[in-house]
């Protein structure tokens, strides 16, 4: 649904036109999205239907972006954190159960007994 910042209206106009790292930011996450999941994965132990929690989002948006070149601050990672979360709501692979707190739904990250239990092995 939101493939790349333009598309995603409400952060833009949001944004202070001084931020505009953050608009690159979490543009490269947008258009990243898969790459970015996996490396959450790889950091963070994630699978289908599992918990994910605003900090271990941020921390891992801030390091991420660090590993592409991209330096941002602590309160920077705050807000793309927030923007990149409502992106994945808006696309149904995060369900929102409270402020800080999403489960995931993204099918690539089923284990082996999920796949048993929902009939995909």
């Amino acid at each position: 649904m939101f493939d790349t910042l333009e598309s995603f209206w409400w952060f833009r106009i949001r944004m202070p036109p001084h931020c505009l790292i953050h608009s690159h930011a979490l543009n490269k996450l947008l258009t990243e999205k898969s790459a970015f999941l996996n490396y959450f994965k790889s950091i963070f132990p994630v699978f289908h239907k599992s918990n994910v929690f605003f900090r271990d989002l941020q921390y891992a948006i801030q390091r991420y972006l660090e590993l592409k070149g991209m330096n941002i601050t602590y309160a920077n990672s705050e807000k793309l954190a927030l923007g990149f979360s409502a992106a994945l709501e808006n696309e149904k692979i995060f369900k929102k159960i409270n402020g800080t707190t999403w489960t995931l739904n993204h099918e690539p990250f089923l284990t082996g007994a999920a796949h048993a239990i929902e009939g995909k092995s």
